[in-house]
């Protein structure tokens, strides 16, 4: 078992984030969380990984359950150190852009204006 504060370290420290989900999750938070760090994410193309990621900019993606895919994706992920910097950058920015608490509570924020008519 490790601290918060010791995965977000590790997490921030990797290459990539590999996220093999084979259900179909509405806000994964480990998404979030690695974007949060600025660590890009290899997804199974699975649920709601499928509208977070964006692939070449933010991570990638495997074929649901195909470990030879994974594998091929981890290898280009690897010999790309350059696309890695680059969707590191973008990770973060996704992650200062649409899922911040200022982002989300002002998204609620609207929502709530236009349910009640003052929109």
């Amino acid at each position: 078992r490790q601290s918060q504060s010791e995965i977000f370290d590790l997490m921030k420290n990797a290459m990539f984030l590999i996220f093999p989900s084979l259900w179909y999750e509405g806000m994964p938070r480990t998404i979030l969380e690695a974007f949060s760090v600025g660590t890009p994410v290899l997804a199974s193309e699975i649920g709601a990984a499928r509208e977070m990621i964006n692939p070449g900019k933010t991570g990638h993606f495997f074929r649901v359950g195909d470990a030879a895919d994974l594998a091929d994706r981890v290898k280009f992920l690897i010999s790309e150190p350059e696309l890695q910097k680059k969707m590191r950058i973008q990770a973060r920015y996704e992650y200062e852009t649409k899922y911040t608490l200022e982002k989300n509570l002002a998204f609620w924020k609207q929502l709530q204006d236009r349910v009640v008519g003052k929109a």
